[in-house]
């Protein structure tokens, strides 16, 4: 079966589906696999640096865009 061909058949499938847990699962494998082929590519100190910022999305050690640009304009005008 060609690439285009599983495409296609992938698509039909997930349009037929109504499982969600399903559907969760095939997205995680598809993003898995894509997370996997980005990171071989990068360095080891690249690859460390992405897995940090990762743990701290998850453990929810993050700012706004509107919390940055308040902190940078702060520090620029120096009222840090």
């Amino acid at each position: 079966m060609s690439t285009a061909e599983l495409k296609s058949l992938l698509h039909e499938l997930v349009d037929k589906s109504e499982s969600e847990t399903l559907l969760r699962y095939a997205v995680s494998v598809l993003q898995q696999k894509e997370d996997e082929e980005f990171l071989a590519h990068l360095s080891p100190a690249e690859r460390a640096a992405v897995l940090e910022g990762l743990r701290d999305i998850e453990e929810g050690r993050v700012h706004t865009h509107e919390e940055v640009m308040q902190s940078m304009n702060a520090i620029l005008k120096g009222d840090s």
